[in-house]
């Protein structure tokens, strides 16, 4: 049984595939399988997975006919997995060299469900590089699942699985885990290269993008709300929350079309309806949880929150998640409040 199993889906990647496929071979760990999940690819990705399956046994190549999307290719890979312990690698990224032998001992040490590890952000753009850190941060500060090892049977037992989106899909995973799992730990230093690119997957198609987010958001939140008892509760229900707002207006501003604007608002303000409806807000969700922002959403169409917004920035005063807000003439000022 490997020890480690490495799982990379990979649709049109053929600039960034063999640096990821080379830091994976090169790993100080040598008993470990990589399973390369082709998504149906146009390009030449298949052409540069073959020639590492041809000169490595440990590679396992699936190939799809036609693109099911990432969440879809992990979870093909989480159930042909044989390792011991499970990594995500993104097929424009790529491993530190010793990544996966020093969370492999971390992780054994511990008997840890899931052991988490900082990265690097690499800017393209700018061939810059800048550490990431999570060490004392909020557990959902990144809802991510490449910078994590897992035990494979705590995840296959659990039935922990990725939504079947393009978009997204590892914000299920995530948040499903994290209630779940019984035993977490941390490794102060970076063993993944994030490469920060204009053209990935996570941004080409903005409505896309908007709608299966939305989707993800929901089934986080769904999630969420099974486990109110654990200790991950409040966080993880803020996350899921918060995170529509942010995802709405990060994408509002990116659609031309006014008509799928105002669709996507809609779409937005029901879920958070829905949400606000069920929810019983004690004082650790208002703490968390942007119920200024949601309000507005909730209580104005399309134009009236247009409005509201320019209104704002002439001049407002409100709390929101802990923290007192003041808008004066363009200007903002965030002071923690003890109220």
């Amino acid at each position: 049984m490997p020890k480690v199993s490495v799982i990379i889906p990979a649709y049109n990647v053929e600039k960034y595939l063999e640096k990821a496929l080379d830091s994976v071979y090169s790993q100080t760990l040598k008993d470990i399988e990589i399973i390369c999940i082709n998504d149906g690819s146009t390009d030449n990705t298949d052409i540069i997975l073959k020639n590492f399956a041809n000169k490595d046994s440990r590679i396992k190549l699936i190939n799809l006919k036609k693109s099911k999307g990432q969440g879809y290719a992990r979870n093909i890979g989480i159930t042909e997995a044989q390792g011991e312990y499970l990594m995500f690698l993104d097929s424009d990224d790529w491993l530190a060299k010793n990544a996966c032998k020093k969370a492999y001992k971390h992780i054994v040490s511990c008997n840890a469900d899931i052991v988490s590890f900082d990265n690097y952000v690499y800017y393209e753009k700018d061939n810059k590089y800048k550490i990431k850190t999570y060490e004392n941060k909020p557990i959902f500060t990144a809802g991510i699942v490449w910078r994590n090892i897992y035990n494979t049977n705590f995840i296959k037992n659990n039935n922990i699985q990725f939504a079947n989106l393009h978009i997204g899909e590892d914000n299920v995973f995530f948040v499903k885990s994290i209630m779940l799992a019984k035993e977490m730990s941390f490794i102060k230093e970076p063993l993944y290269y994030y490469r920060k690119r204009a053209n990935s997957t996570s941004i080409t198609d903005t409505s896309q993008y908007c709608m299966e987010t939305i989707t993800a958001k929901e089934e986080c939140y769904n999630i969420a709300k099974s486990y109110p008892e654990n200790i991950y509760y409040y966080e993880s229900m803020a996350y899921s929350v918060n995170t529509i707002l942010s995802v709405y207006k990060t994408f509002n501003k990116k659609m031309s079309k006014l008509s799928r604007k105002k669709e996507y608002y809609s779409i937005t303000k029901k879920l958070l309806t829905k949400i606000f409806n069920e929810l019983e807000f004690s004082e650790e969700l208002n703490k968390r949880i942007k119920k200024h922002d949601c309000r507005k959403i909730i209580k104005c169409n399309y134009e009236q929150y247009q409005i509201f917004n320019f209104l704002e920035k002439i001049f407002t005063i409100y709390i929101q998640a802990g923290i007192l807000h003041i808008n004066i003439l363009g200007a903002r000022i965030k002071i923690k409040s003890k109220f």
